[in-house]
């Protein structure tokens, strides 16, 4: 909704391994919805590189069905996002 009403010139970035919902999947919704060039999925990455990503993102999302807290939230605070 974003990309198409407010017309944002970002792109989502998905960080993580498949879980519930595999890479596939979103990027058939994104497609789907007019959005899938701006839907990048980058899988697992390295703890080393997480730090980095943290910093360079504008925005942090951390969806969730089981945690009602989670550190993943507070080390994207801590680098910035």
């Amino acid at each position: 909704m974003l990309k198409t009403e407010q017309r944002i010139p970002h792109r989502l970035v998905i960080v993580g391994a498949d879980a519930d919902v595999t890479a596939r999947e979103l990027r058939s919704v994104a497609h789907q919805h007019g959005v899938g060039r701006d839907v990048v999925c980058i899988g697992a990455v390295p703890n080393r590189d997480v730090a980095a990503l943290y910093r360079k993102a504008d925005a942090f999302v951390h969806p969730s069905l089981y945690e009602t807290f989670g550190l993943t939230p507070l080390e994207a605070m801590a680098c910035g996002a």
